[in-house]
C-alpha cells in the first residue's frame, strides 16, 4: 500500500484536483464510487489476487483497514488530494463516517468476484 498525493490548485474561486495517470502505477480499466453507506457501516472485506486499486475520498471521512502477510494498518482518508494505492492480496475494509461520504475508486482489472479473498491472509 503506498499514499499518492495530488496536486490542489487553491484559490478564492475553490480548489481543483488533477489526477495525473502518470502518477498512478496502472492504466485504470474500471471505476466506481461508493457512496449512501450509513454511519459506520463498512464495505470490502476483501482482497483481489491480481490487480490493483486506486482508492480517493470524495467527501466525508473514510477509513480503510489493511492487511497483507500479517501485517495490518489502518488509514484515514480525510482530504481529496491523496489516493491510498492498494495492490493485490492486501485485504482491505472500508469504514464510512455516514451517507455524505463518497469514495471514488480507479481498478487496474475488469470486475471479476472469482479474484476475491475474503479471509485475511
Amino acid at each position: 500500500m503506498k499514499v499518492i498525493e495530488f496536486s490542489s490548485l487553491d484559490d478564492d474561486r475553490g480548489s481543483l484536483i488533477p489526477f495525473d495517470f502518470a502518477q498512478i502505477p496502472f492504466a485504470p480499466c474500471r471505476a466506481f464510487i461508493v457512496h449512501g453507506v450509513a454511519p459506520r457501516a463498512s464495505r470490502g472485506g476483501h482482497a483481489h489476487s491480481r490487480g490493483q486499486q486506486l482508492l480517493i475520498r470524495l467527501a466525508g471521512e473514510i477509513i480503510v483497514d489493511l492487511s497483507c502477510e500479517g501485517n495490518e494498518a489502518r488509514i484515514e482518508l480525510l482530504v481529496s488530494n491523496e489516493g491510498l494505492l492498494i495492490g493485490p492480496r492486501v485485504w482491505s475494509r472500508q469504514t464510512y463516517s455516514g451517507p455524505e461520504a463518497k469514495l471514488l475508486v480507479l481498478a487496474s482489472e475488469p470486475y471479476d468476484a472469482s479474484s476475491y479473498i475474503r479471509e485475511k491472509e
